[in-house]
């Protein structure tokens, strides 16, 4: 897309979600060699717009992209800043309550290791 070509894709997983079938590119339905050809054949006979293949790849862009989940990540941190505070009370990790006031603990082993 970025390079101003249609994409040609199986329609399923996240394909659908990046190509626009007649729009971005050209989905097919079978994973057989006569569905891709037929994919192939249909980007060959029905051009699409380059300016708009290259202006869709856009939204893609990692900058844009990154731009946009920090965006996301900074709105819910705001909305979380003024949420009124929860009544529960926090929850305490048994484990690392214990290390710190039953003393002295033996080393950890394997068996303990995080893996």
């Amino acid at each position: 897309l970025a390079a101003g070509r249609p994409a040609v894709a199986y329609a399923r997983g996240g394909a659908p979600e990046i190509v626009s079938d007649g729009v971005t590119g050209f989905l097919f339905m079978e994973q057989t060699v006569q569905a891709i050809g037929a994919g192939m054949l249909r980007a060959l006979n029905e051009p699409l717009d380059p300016a708009a293949l290259v202006r869709s790849a856009r939204r893609f862009d990692a900058a844009i992209f990154d731009a946009a989940i920090r965006d996301l990540v900074e709105e819910a941190l705001a909305e979380r800043r003024f949420a009124r505070p929860s009544t529960q009370q926090p929850s305490v990790d048994r484990r690392a309550a214990a290390t710190v006031t039953d003393g002295p603990q033996q080393a950890p082993t394997r068996r303990d290791a995080a893996w």
